[in-house]
This record gives structure tokens, sequence and C-alpha cells, in this order.
């Protein structure tokens, strides 16, 4: 036995070194086709919190002889809060429909997380370097390599894999995830006159590091990433990013992302649960009315629309004709919660917070009005803008 576990380990040491040196082999390679890059992409994009400057992006695309493409970003943020400033470098290099060969990020990034990400993909098979942890990976048809949302030129590539390979439902993500792109639109901006045409993106993820809840985006004509809002949902906050020439329509961008993702839920909402004048009645449930009186057993609410018109002992409540009954037997009913400190960023918290019954939040968070009540509805309250 213990000549067998002499044996064994060596073994594994050197399987680890192995997929380590063909990472560094296959990097080595990508370093040499970049000393013969010729550029033909570049841009710049700065990002805001509460339309406050944290940093800046510069990326470069180039072309290589065999008709590759190679992304060179770094993502520089010198005003975010934290001690350890992000300062991310990235290469990325593709086949001419974008596909990834090899992907490498360094760098610390926010919530000062030290990025050390690479990607060698060979055929159906993956040599993954995550974090300190190695691995062989199974590649699908169809895959993509990203590892959070900075750089943000990495998440502009991946809306151009997705256009240029059918458009699919989802993308697998390399080291870990899946990536679901929609497209929402367009949307029509004037810089110095000049109407320019916008493509409008939502971009999620299922165990991605591109945070919680959707992106928007928007590319230009020429598929170049324009603006992209709702990042940083990982620190609790709006970051976006806006393309350098954009910066006077940061307003326009924060308000049509909360419009669309509006919408959006409405779309959903009305596919769930489709408007009806048809009165509803919810009967048999416990009521508490909190207001210091006994619960109600056996009780009646009578909704006619978006109004409860009725509520009390199902004796005593009169249902119209047509009214559709849903028996609740067993279960209480209440009024909705308050959230008396609430860090609300995102439009989808909306929806979030109806599923556990809260109604009414009053928002604490950065950038937004103090003390500002919102009931959450379908449609936004006005004067209590999301996102700015």
């Amino acid at each position: 036995m213990k000549r067998f576990v002499i044996l064994v380990l060596p073994f594994l040491v050197l399987s680890r070194f192995e997929i380590s040196g063909r990472a560094q082999i296959q990097t080595a390679k990508a370093a040499e086709r970049n000393n013969s890059a010729q550029p033909v992409e570049t841009g710049k994009v700065r990002f805001y919190e509460t339309k406050q400057i944290r940093g800046e992006e510069t990326y470069a695309i180039s072309g290589v002889a065999d008709g590759e493409l190679i992304i060179q970003a770094k993502t520089d943020m010198p005003f975010a809060e934290q001690d350890q400033k992000p300062l991310v470098n990235t290469t990325l290099r593709m086949k001419a429909d974008f596909t990834p060969l090899t992907f490498d990020t360094k760098g610390p990034t926010l919530l000062e997380i030290e990025e050390n990400t690479s990607v060698v993909i060979q055929g159906k098979t993956a040599t993954v370097q995550d974090r300190g942890r190695n691995a062989i990976a199974n590649v699908p048809d169809k895959v993509f390599t990203l590892s959070g949302y900075v750089p943000i030129a990495m998440e502009m590539m991946l809306v151009r894999y997705w256009l240029s390979h059918g458009r699919p439902n989802s993308i697998p993500l390399l080291p870990i995830g899946e990536a679901l792109v929609e497209f929402r639109g367009k949307d029509t901006v004037t810089l110095s006159g000049k109407p320019i045409v916008l493509t409008r993106y939502h971009l999620s993820g299922n165990n991605w590091r591109g945070g919680w809840g959707r992106q928007t985006l928007w590319l230009d004509a020429e598929n170049r990433l324009v603006a992209a809002v709702n990042l940083g949902s990982d620190i609790e906050t709006n970051l976006y990013a806006i393309r350098d020439g954009y910066d006077s329509a940061i307003s326009f961008f924060l308000k049509r992302t909360v419009e669309d993702g509006i919408d959006r839920l409405t779309q959903v909402a009305n596919q769930l649960s489709p408007q009806s004048k048809q009165p509803l009645a919810l009967v048999g449930a416990t009521l508490i009315d909190v207001t210091g009186k006994p619960s109600i057993t056996n009780s009646a609410v009578l909704i006619q629309g978006d109004r409860i018109i009725a509520a009390g002992p199902r004796s005593q409540i009169k249902f119209p004709d047509g009214t559709k009954t849903i028996d609740v037997s067993g279960k209480f009913l209440l009024p909705g919660l308050w959230d008396m400190h609430s860090h609300f960023y995102q439009v989808e918290f909306g929806p979030t917070y109806l599923a556990a019954g809260i109604t009414t939040e009053r928002r604490s968070s950065f950038g937004q009005q103090p003390g500002c009540v919102a009931k959450r509805k379908r449609r936004a309250p006005d004067g209590c803008p999301s996102g700015a």
C-alpha cells in the first residue's frame, strides 16, 4: 500500500503542474500574436456612480494574420470607495466569429477580489485556471469566456458573439456560469444636433459573476458599446459605463433603463396574471387587519381590478354577480409590510419585495432621495426615480 501511494502522489503533482504549464505555453503564444496584431477598433468608457466618476476603461481590438481577433482591455477605478482600487487587465483571443480561444484577466476588482483567471480552449477541451483552482473542462458547442462585468468590453464582445451565433437562448460561460442576452428595441439619442440610433439589450445570467438582476446595454450601428447600466449589484449600488462622447446623455440612459425594466416586468405580470374586470374574492383565510382587533376566521377579501373593495367575515360580504372565488382556507391575510430601510437600486427589487409580502419601502440608498416612500406598483411613482 505504501509503494502505491509513493507512485501515485508524484503523478497528481505532475498533473497539476501540467495543467498550469499548458496554460502558460498558450498564454505565451498569445503574447507573440499580440506583437503582430494591427488595431482595428479602440474605445474608452467612463464608470459612474450617482453621476460621480469612479474610473475608466480603454480597449483595443486587433486583427492578426490568421484572421483571429485579439481584444485587450484595462479597467482602472482610482475613485472607487475601497482601499485597494480596481485595476484589471484582460486579454481575449477569438476566432473571426468571436468564438473564444484564450482568455486571461488579472488584477484587483470591486470588493477587493483579486482576479486571476485564464482559459485556454482547444477543441472540445478547456484548460482553466480560476482564482487558484486548476481544472480541465468540457467545451459545449456554444461557449464564451467572462469573469465579472469589468472590463465591460468583454460584455460587448459577448453580445457580438450572441449576434453572430444565431441569438441562442443562453450561452454557457467559462470559467463559470451562463449568460442570457435579450434584444429589447431601438432608441435614438441626439448628440450635437445629430440623431444616433442605438440598439438596446438586456444582459443577465445564472451562477455567473456579472451581478444580480438585469443589465441594460446599448450598442451602436457598428456594435460598439455605448452605455451599460445596472452594474455593481454585488456592491449594493448602480454603476454605469458610458462611452466617451456620450456623457451628455447619461440622464437618458438611466431613465430609459427604468422605463424598459418596468415595461418588461409589466409584460411578465400580464402573462402570469392577466388583468380582468371580473371581481375576485379570497375566502376562508384568517384575516389580521393590524388595528388591534381580534383576527377574523373564515374571512372574505373582495377585489375589483387593482382595489380591495371589501374585507371582513365571509358571512357579511356580498359578492357581485360573476365573482370568481379562490379558497385560501388555512392561510393568513394581512396588509402589506413596509421595509423602513431599503437599498432599492434595481427595478427587479419591486417584484422581489412583492413576493415577500412587502408593498412599501423607504429608501436609504446613496444617491436617492432621503425618506422617499414609494409603493411598488406596476409603474414607478413620480418623484422617486430609480437608478439615480
